[in-house]
């Protein structure tokens, strides 16, 4: 990607990569990729590190007028009423009574304060296996779940826009693809505090060469053209060689057979939306969705247990 303008940064107390990408308008992935020899995990205060900021973050400094992207906006409400100073009629209707039973409110019967409420639909957090386990480790694991199951939901909601835009035949088909493959970049983020640098690299290339194969597959379902889903299938089996190299609990077998049945979810839906059985295409598509929460999940407990 060319950099428009390249910014030193000097590290400071509380920076992260995260706290800096969003600062900046970038990524964790192009800020671990534009300093190879920066260590993720311990950015030293003052050390210094290249950034190459995105579009809204060299607007506000081209416009001093624009309020930066972290700096909450100000309130777009009404302007506040000044007092009246009037004073308030007398009301001089009775109150009624307070002894009337209050009629039933069909209300199904509430637990007892002392029964433990159930589970609100976050995923399960692993056991730690240690009692002495810091609060803020714990918020970071749940964090790290939900922003991986974001990441891969997002995709598959993009290659569902993509599909509705390429089987209608719209013309917001090349801009809906562009931002499918910007969760390339979400997914990779994810990974990018985990992963050593040459891996995050190279992930993000097989995720994008997966992501376009994903987006070639449906213009060929629409067109009626033969298309060869092997190069997929061999994409996917590199992806999961890449995880196991990394780290043991990662095996080959459990992370392919996870890519290819996300992979096979995807194909499946955009052949029967083509055909015209868009019930059946929902319905894959709900599949889909638990596939890559499970997916997700599996993911975020291989990070855990290295």
């Amino acid at each position: 990607m060319e950099c428009r303008q390249k910014i030193i940064h000097v590290i400071a107390e509380g920076d992260t990569l995260y706290k800096l990408s969003k600062q900046y308008d970038t990524t964790v992935t192009e800020l671990i990729m534009g300093n190879p020899t920066a260590n993720p995990y311990n950015l030293r205060v003052g050390a210094k590190i290249q950034v190459c900021p995105g579009d809204k973050y060299l607007a506000s400094v081209e416009n001093p007028d624009m309020p930066p992207a972290d700096r909450p906006m100000p309130p777009m409400g009404r302007p506040e009423m000044p007092p009246t100073n009037r004073p308030m009629p007398p009301t001089n209707r009775p109150m009624p009574p307070t002894n009337r039973p209050m009629p039933p409110m069909n209300r199904p019967e509430m637990p007892p304060v002392n029964q433990p409420m159930p589970p609100m639909g976050r995923p399960e957090m692993p056991p730690t296996n240690r009692p002495d386990t810091p609060a803020e480790n714990i918020t970071s694991m749940e964090e790290l779940f939900w922003d991986m199951r974001k990441a891969w939901l997002s995709q598959i909601y993009w290659v569902r826009m993509y599909l509705m835009s390429v089987a209608a035949g719209t013309a917001d088909e090349p801009q809906t693809e562009e931002r499918l493959l910007e969760t390339v970049d979400e997914i990779t983020d994810v990974f990018a505090e985990f992963l050593p640098v040459q891996a995050v690299r190279r992930l993000r290339e097989m995720l994008m060469r997966q992501t376009e194969l994903i987006a070639a597959g449906i213009r060929a379902e629409k067109s009626g053209e033969s298309f060869d889903y092997a190069d997929a299938d061999d994409n996917a089996e590199a992806i999961a060689q890449l995880f196991a190299d990394i780290n043991p609990y990662f095996g080959q077998r459990d992370t392919e057979n996870q890519l290819l049945n996300y992979l096979d979810l995807i194909r499946r839906q955009s052949v029967e939306q083509m055909e015209g059985n868009y019930g059946k295409s929902i319905d894959v598509f709900r599949d889909l969705e638990n596939e890559a929460l499970s997916m997700a999940d599996y993911f975020v407990r291989g990070l855990l247990a290295r």
